[in-house]
Parts: structure tokens; sequence; C-alpha cells
């Protein structure tokens, strides 16, 4: 009995380096941008509350801001200068079209990028093999 365990034993060791070769694992392997895209498309609609949130907090702090401005210029009697202004109006802007313009257009800018990476991993891939 105990010859027969250590012959079973003996049996597994030299068949277990024959089960565990790697061959044919770089078909399956696609890198990393399909689990980012996955990601991606998963969390942007369970961000969208909080997004929603931060876009009324910063257009609440933009309006405070702009009409801070606005009402200590009128106070002083002095006119009014729109050019001070427009950066505020323009994060506002951005920061309340966010989901809608911004990242699409960061998306549209970066994709040229992703492409060409994509490339060269199966450039890659293809010397590996």
């Amino acid at each position: 009995m105990k010859k027969l365990k250590m012959l079973l034993g003996l049996a597994l060791l030299l068949l277990v380096p024959g089960l565990s070769h790697a061959e044919g694992i770089t078909d399956t392997l696609t890198g990393m941008q399909p689990v980012l895209d996955h990601v991606y498309q998963q969390m942007l609609p369970l961000c969208a509350k909080l997004i929603d949130v931060a876009q009324g907090i910063a257009g609440f702090a933009a309006l405070w801001y702009i009409g801070s401005r606005v009402w200590k210029q009128i106070a002083q009697a002095e006119p009014i200068e729109f050019y001070p202004l427009i950066r505020p109006f323009a994060l506002g802007i951005a920061i309340g079209l966010f989901q809608t313009l911004v990242i699409p257009v960061m998306n549209g800018v970066l994709q040229p990028v992703v492409a060409v990476t994509n490339g060269m991993m199966k450039d890659s891939n293809s010397a590996i093999t």
C-alpha cells in the first residue's frame, strides 16, 4: 500500500509539469484594453448620480463667484469687467456639460492613442508567438 502511494505520488509529480504548460494562452490574452473598456462602460452609469451632485455644487459655486464679483463691482460703482469672469464661466459650462461634452471629447482625442497602442500590442504578440 505504501509503495502504491509512492508510485502514485511520483507519477503525479511527473505529470504536473506536463499539464501546466502555458501554450495557447497568448490567443486568449488581449491586454488590458477590453477590461478597461468594460469597467468604463459599467462605471459611467453608476457614477451618474455623483456627477450630477458635483455639477450642482460646481454650478452653484461658479454662479456664486461670478455674482459676488459682479456685486462687488456694482457696489463700488465700477464698470463690470467681463474678461476676468470668462474663466469661471467657461469652467461652469464645462462642469455642467461634463457627461455630455467633456468625456466624449476626451475619448475622441485619446482614441487614436488607444488604437496605436493596440496595434503595437498585436505586433508584439505576433513577435512572441
